[in-house]
């Protein structure tokens, strides 16, 4: 029997108490929905292709990865941890650490991850539908890329989530591929979340 998703009960969006949304509004986090959608999902909303052909025929799963059903707070001026290119994988997810530590000592109720290839997309495209700017632009306007821990085949590989251009009215969304070596360009982009 084939289930009808359509009219399955979505699953309720986590969200922060009052004291975390008033706290990440005066250090100037911004708070999005992301609401389970799927890679595949997104790329047919947004209407451009991802760059995802290649691990398609390794992992076929990959674009129905689906992002987190929560709400996650970004500070859209300043999203990528500084100093967090050049790392491997395993720093960067260090780094994240650290800087949850620090932010869940400042504000009750919140902690940082690193997110899934789905949740830095479903941003991406979130963050543009709603101001008409890219996410991932450092503050001297060069883009760069979030580092995911979404595996994209049975290797070493990760998925890395950024921008492609720049073509209103749409967000360009770019999914590459990497092996979490430490490569220039690709920074931690720690999310903030409830616990």
């Amino acid at each position: 029997m084939v289930r009808n998703k359509e009219l399955e009960p979505r699953p309720e969006i986590k969200r922060f108490s009052e004291e975390a949304r008033t706290a990440l509004a005066k250090e100037g986090y911004v708070i999005y929905e992301l609401t389970g959608r799927s890679l595949i999902s997104l790329m047919i909303e947004v209407g451009e292709p991802f760059d995802y052909e290649i691990w398609e025929r390794e992992y076929p799963q990959f674009m129905t990865k689906t992002s987190m059903i929560c709400e996650v707070a970004i500070n859209p001026s300043n999203v990528r941890l500084e100093g967090s290119d050049n790392k491997t994988l395993e720093q960067q997810l260090s780094l994240i650490a650290a800087f949850s530590a620090e932010i869940s000592e400042r504000i009750n109720g919140v902690e940082a991850v690193m997110g899934d290839a789905a949740d830095y997309a479903e941003l991406i495209a979130i963050h543009y539908f709603r101001t008409k700017k890219m996410l991932f632009v450092g503050v001297d306007g060069t883009r760069f890329q979030a580092v995911t821990k979404t595996r994209i085949s049975r290797e070493t590989h990760i998925a890395n989530v950024g921008h492609i251009g720049f073509f209103p009215p749409r967000p360009s969304i770019l999914v590459t591929g990497g092996i979490g070596d430490g490569s220039h360009g690709f920074f931690a982009v720690p999310l903030i979340v409830p616990k």
